[in-house]
């Protein structure tokens, strides 16, 4: 069993804070991109197997993802969340250069900005 990967009490205090900072600056539309790790990436093949969802990475992972979107939407934030287009792809670890835990490539950023894209409305 791994550890919660998130402080959600400290989470939801930056939340708050900004939410206030965007009422007073005005600001209307607040979105929060979730972006998946490279190990969570990582892991794609066992999709195939059956056993992703059994994982113990992807189950501190997946817990992660679910926090940051209840706190992030309770704060008035539309949650984005880009990891099906990532694992839509025939090898996701193609967005990383040399497959390796890196930033993105070319193709990993192009994806990420056409989901943002798609998802401004």
């Amino acid at each position: 069993k791994y550890d919660d990967l998130l402080d959600k009490k400290d989470y939801q205090k930056v939340h708050s804070e900004m939410r206030e900072f965007l009422n007073m600056k005005n600001f209307k539309e607040r979105y929060l991109v979730y972006i998946p790790s490279w190990q969570k990436i990582s892991l794609h093949k066992l999709k195939n197997l059956n056993l992703y969802n059994k994982h113990p990475q992807v189950i501190q992972l997946n817990n992660l993802k679910n926090n940051v979107k209840e706190i992030s939407i309770q704060n008035g934030f539309k949650f984005i969340d880009t990891e099906s287009y990532y694992f839509a792809l025939d090898d996701p670890l193609n967005i990383f250069h040399y497959k390796l835990n890196t930033h993105f490539n070319p193709l990993g950023y192009e994806i990420l900005s056409k989901v943002i894209f798609k998802s401004l409305d």
